[in-house]
């Protein structure tokens, strides 16, 4: 059956370039509305487009996006030309960082800066119309009646899927005509929307260019600002975290608990909770009331804590907080068997919105939902706070039994996740669930052997 439509199944939209490129005597323009532009798609078209003398490409930005952030701003949106370009230089990155890593992508965005750089492709930007309409001219130079001429008219983006060239090709509808009437119609709504477009300039490329892997050698990384860069993406900021705890003077200054203080204390502020699971005689009470100092000079001086402990436990606890100052009238101690206490807020207790951080030892006791207390700590730790410092409150479990703890920053809607955590091998850093990995903090003495205090 013979029709003017295609749908990248059957007939690509490449195909249908290739075809025109082929057969057409004088291909002289290409002009072409997007919604947006890949520099992958670009780059498979542009052998088409050898022949080619004059290529312009109006795309389409997120207006509604610029819409919001100027009302966001209490200002008007009038199509600024810096806030569009800047839009256009996101959704340029984006992509880049988004594309697979080949040496097709980067072919194609050389080709696509040495074509704005000779003045053979010529881009521009809408910034007043969010452009969802998608049209390809294939024209000689003095298009008439009596000449040749395409229109490509359909859903397909300028993008390596809108051309079919992707495995399998993704469904697009388009339609080829060319009468002219119809041409020269859509020749005419191009030029219109042309006129109103903002140019993007060679300074415009090479800046956005400049932010990517393809910038110019005396703009590129050096391998150690790269193996900084990897430092800070890996560990966050643990890199940068200059606290110092103030140990009392019987207490030993071990690198691994310092360590594992920063580590546990950016885990909880990240993901809203963290698990101290380090094997016995690791000092694990010692890390937690140093996350709790960590937290405290982050928080105020005024930040109040509840610590939750089995009753064989309380001097332990209490003393610690003693010795590293942070026993104070803000700091209560409740045993795990009387948690109901703090949600009636009797026997001097505060209720649950009182507290900014919640730490739970033996925090596997916990791990049953059918337990009533198991009930009672997911209501403290799921209440509103109702005071509020620098930065959000957390909830901290710290366990004394090996790979059973648990620390968690705590807002007014997250719960204090406690988990029996699986024991690991002798070396184990982590723990390995899957789940619980990004939140646990487990160490052996094996692993706390080599590093030097």
């Amino acid at each position: 059956m013979s029709t003017k439509f295609f749908n990248n199944i059957e007939s690509t939209l490449m195909d249908k370039f290739h075809g025109i490129a082929s057969a057409m005597a004088n291909f002289d323009i290409f002009h072409a509305v997007v919604g947006y532009f890949r520099s992958s798609g670009y780059f498979k078209l542009r052998q088409e487009l050898d022949a080619t003398q004059e290529i312009k490409i109006l795309v389409g930005i997120n207006i509604d996006n610029l819409f919001r952030q100027s009302q966001a701003a209490g200002k008007l949106f009038f199509g600024d030309k810096e806030m569009s370009l800047e839009q256009y230089c996101e959704d340029f990155l984006r992509d880049v960082y988004q594309s697979e890593y080949s040496s097709e992508v980067d072919e194609g965005i050389r080709q696509f800066c040495e074509d704005v750089s000779s003045g053979r492709l010529q881009l521009r930007i809408h910034p007043t119309k969010d452009l969802h309409a998608k049209f390809y001219l294939c024209l000689p130079k003095n298009h008439s009646e009596h000449s040749d001429g395409w229109v490509i008219m359909g859903s397909s983006n300028l993008s390596a899927q809108g051309l079919g060239t992707t495995e399998p090709p993704r469904y697009e509808l388009n339609v080829a005509m060319k009468d002219y009437d119809d041409v020269q119609y859509c020749e005419e709504q191009f030029q219109q929307l042309w006129d109103d477009a903002i140019p993007v300039t060679l300074d415009d490329v090479n800046h956005i260019v400049g932010k990517t892997h393809l910038a110019p050698e005396e703009h590129q990384p050096t391998p150690y600002e790269l193996y900084m860069r990897m430092l800070i993406d890996h560990f966050g900021n643990q890199v940068e975290d200059d606290f110092i705890p103030q140990l009392p003077d019987n207490y030993d200054n071990l690198t691994y608990q310092r360590d594992a203080v920063v580590q546990g204390y950016d885990i909880m502020m990240q993901h809203g909770g963290c698990f101290i699971a380090d094997v016995v005689g690791l000092g694990k009470t010692v890390v937690a009331a140093m996350i709790a100092q960590r937290f405290i000079a982050a928080n105020g001086d005024n930040t109040r804590i509840l610590v939750i402990f089995p009753p064989a436990v309380k001097s332990n606890w209490e003393d610690t907080f003693a010795d590293f100052h942070i026993k104070n009238k803000f700091s209560h101690f409740i045993t795990n068997g009387s948690l109901d206490k703090v949600i009636e807020g009797s026997d001097n207790f505060s209720q649950p919105g009182y507290y900014d951080l919640i730490i739970v030892d033996e925090a596997h006791n916990f791990r049953h939902d059918s337990n009533d207390n198991y009930d009672l700590l997911q209501r403290i730790c799921k209440s509103a706070r109702l005071n509020k410092g620098n930065v959000k409150g957390a909830s901290a479990s710290s366990c004394s039994r090996p790979h059973r703890s648990t620390i968690r920053p705590r807002t007014s809607r997250t719960s204090c996740c406690c988990s029996r955590i699986p024991p690991a091998a002798p070396s184990t850093v982590w723990v390995t669930s899957p789940t619980l990995s990004p939140l646990g903090l487990r160490r052996s003495r094996a692993s706390c052997r080599n590093v030097a205090s």
